[in-house]
């Protein structure tokens, strides 16, 4: 019978485990500030990305050149957790896989996709 006591204890456990993953309806905020930076010998990368953005609902896109960024796979980084459905979508639209916090990094924008 204390195996019976032990049963809810884990239950509780496994009830918390869904709140680290947020699947309840995320919301996109198309008004952020992005930053698609080109960290690849590709002229023009940057800028066609953003227009992919811009395509998209994301009106508030730049491009520049990546100096400083040491990843090495292109990669969307945002600040702040209730953008995380916000980068995903951004990371959809332009085809990449990797997403990231980095909230020391960012500068003026909301998020930043680094392109390798």
């Amino acid at each position: 019978q204390p195996s019976e006591s032990a049963t809810p204890e884990t239950t509780p456990t496994e009830a918390s485990t869904p709140e680290a993953s947020p699947t309840p309806t995320p919301t996109v905020d198309h008004n952020v500030v992005i930053s698609v930076l080109n960290g690849t010998g590709t002229s023009g990368l940057a800028a066609q990305k953003v227009a992919l953005l811009n395509e998209a609902g994301f009106a508030g896109t730049s491009a520049a050149n990546a100096t400083g960024w040491s990843t090495t796979v292109s990669t969307v980084y945002y600040g702040d957790p209730d953008l995380e459905a916000t980068a995903q979508a951004i990371a959809q639209t332009l085809g990449i896989s990797n997403i990231a916090v980095n909230t020391t990094d960012l500068g003026n924008a909301d998020v930043v996709v680094v392109l390798k």
